[in-house]
């Protein structure tokens, strides 16, 4: 009981020393996390990819036929550049959602984690000004990811908020 404290102690008290230091706080679950460092690729970007959803949205592939299967069924221009994306690994297609407005765009970070069967993508999510152009847009981005299996995958956006969440690969047409 008395280690049990005692720790509590420690992790108070670097807790108000990171405070006191202006840096942001790390959140609770990030220190005692067991994520493995993963490296991910974004392979290919279109400003209209013709979603309904008007929320983030990850669509998994098992890999490259399954997701060009699937691109040239919803008639995504990324099928025009298959030569150029890579043959091996899994693929996640993340759809921004439908906007009204020009100008929202993703950016996801090629430093990713696992945690178990779970992988973790971090993205910066942008938003236009208040003069923004009255055009609906449905951006979206492909990454190409490490050929390990996971069970699900997890968006989070640059204020470490979960924005979208895939839990199976998705099967071709």
């Amino acid at each position: 009981m008395a280690m049990m404290r005692w720790c509590g102690l420690m992790v108070l008290g670097i807790w108000v020393l990171a405070a006191c230091s202006g840096r942001p706080l790390p959140r609770m679950d990030a220190l005692f996390s067991t994520e493995q460092p993963i490296s991910v690729r974004e392979v290919w970007r279109h400003p209209q990819c013709g979603t309904a959803a008007q929320d983030a949205k990850i669509t998994l592939f098992a890999g490259r036929e399954a997701m060009l299967r699937w691109a040239a069924a919803r008639s995504l221009p990324v099928v025009q550049d298959a030569g150029r994306l890579p043959m091996s690994g899994a693929y996640a297609l993340i759809e921004l959602g439908r906007k009204a407005t020009a100008g929202h765009a993703l950016a996801i970070s090629a430093a990713g984690g696992q945690r178990g069967s779970t992988l973790l993508l971090r993205g910066t999510f942008f938003t236009p000004g208040a003069d923004a152009a009255a055009t609906e847009t449905a951006p979206c981005v492909l990454v190409n990811l490490p050929p390990d299996r996971f069970e699900t995958v997890r968006l989070y956006d640059q204020a470490g908020e979960l924005r979208a969440m895939a839990l199976q690969i998705t099967p071709a047409p």
